[in-house]
């Protein structure tokens, strides 16, 4: 399996800019030099220290219009960001508006009977996996925006409580103008996770859903033993959720399932929208998003579990005459082949200049003696499992 780490690296010769998201100064010190459980802990304390409880009832014309709303793709108007129709390839389907009636609006419970009538509030970990008793919620999860999402409301009634997968076989596809499929329903297609029915998104939100989840098993993990006994036996909760390990509080997920989400959180990293999301939830909330604000975090906590090949801990370069020492630092690895060096001038075509063979140590570096004629030139590591 092919792994390419979530981050590369930027030589300048000249000037180079970094841009981060508005995290608060301080605000992950007590993270700092932390991995795995340790680390899951600290951040668990962080997001949930002054963590504003927000009300279910009202996020919808309160909170959701200051933290749902994108411009739309002519860039004239604001549109809610609907995870599961917004076309990142393309034209949208169609758009809705933050009103509180429909069309285009909100429409609170209702389920139309298409697509594109207007939109309500999607679990994307469901209600039903962190139901109480009778009609009652865990709170503060119920209304927590990392959890919510606007959604179509039809989109939403399909997906109802069924887990997030790959589909190869699809019985329902939704796909926007020109006929890009944007979300599947079927039969789970993912190695180790077995269900009849599952959603899987467009490929443009897997690393913002992943993150979510993320962060729902970080918030709350001290919650998830609870309602994992509780729900398991009428959800599907037991597929994602393991509720029993270390009293649910590491790993937190299955191991096939956090796979799958690991590769979603590589396959589409954090990008400005998530970033901005991130901020304004903050502003409402008071708590942010660790993978996120960290996208390396994922591979920081997870690594002790095994999913993860190989950690890299650290990457840079120093330019010495007419040659580049690149060195990293990486741990834990595991089934584990080699590195491959690769180098671009533009951070979008990369070539292959070199292979370093992963002999489990702690310190790696390689030389570019033959550097292309140009000011900045991007660096990239692509680690490869010993099954290719």
């Amino acid at each position: 399996m092919l792994k390419k780490i979530p981050l590369f690296l930027l030589l300048n010769f000249s000037a180079s800019v970094t841009l981060f998201a508005q995290i608060p100064g301080g605000y992950y010190n007590a993270a700092s030099g932390l991995q795995c459980q340790a680390l899951k802990d600290a951040l668990n304390i962080i997001v949930t220290n002054n963590h504003t409880a927000l009300s279910y009832s009202t996020i919808d014309n309160v909170q959701m219009p200051i933290v749902d709303v994108i411009p739309n793709d002519a860039n004239n108007a604001s549109i809610i960001w609907d995870i599961y129709s917004n076309n990142n390839f393309g034209p949208e389907p169609f758009e809705f508006n933050s009103g509180q009636v429909s069309p285009g609006g909100f429409c609170g419970g209702t389920t139309p009977s298409i697509e594109g009538i207007c939109w309500n509030k999607e679990h994307t970990f469901p209600r039903s996996w962190f139901k109480l008793s009778g009609s009652s919620y865990q709170q503060p999860t119920e209304s927590d925006l990392f959890l919510v999402r606007a959604t179509d409301a039809k989109l939403n009634g399909r997906r109802a409580n069924i887990p997030y997968s790959t589909v190869s076989s699809p019985t329902f596809t939704f796909s926007a103008p020109g006929g890009v499929i944007l979300d599947k329903i079927g039969p789970s297609s993912a190695s180790g996770i077995s269900t009849s029915s599952s959603f899987e998104p467009n490929n443009a939100v897997k690393g913002d859903i992943a993150r979510g989840y993320f962060y729902i098993i970080t918030r709350y993990q001290g919650n998830l033993a609870n309602w994992y006994s509780l729900n398991q036996a009428t959800t599907d909760v037991d597929l994602v959720v393991d509720g029993i390990t270390g009293g649910g509080i590491y790993p937190s997920l299955q191991l096939p399932y956090l796979t799958l989400l690991y590769n979603w959180h590589l396959l589409d990293p954090v990008d400005a929208k998530e970033i901005n999301r991130n901020d304004l939830i903050y502003s409402q909330q008071n708590n942010r998003n660790p993978f996120i604000d960290h996208p390396e975090y994922a591979a920081a906590v997870f690594q002790c579990t095994g999913v993860i090949p190989v950690t890299l801990l650290d990457f840079t370069a120093q330019k010495n005459n007419e040659s580049v020492f690149l060195k990293w630092v990486a741990t834990l690895e595991t089934s584990f082949k080699k590195y491959n060096v690769e180098r671009s001038t533009d951070g979008t075509n990369f070539n292959t200049i070199g292979e370093v063979t992963g002999q489990n140590l702690a310190n790696y570096s390689f030389n570019d003696h033959e550097l292309p004629k140009a000011s900045v030139i991007y660096y990239r590591l692509k680690m490869i499992d010993l099954d290719g």
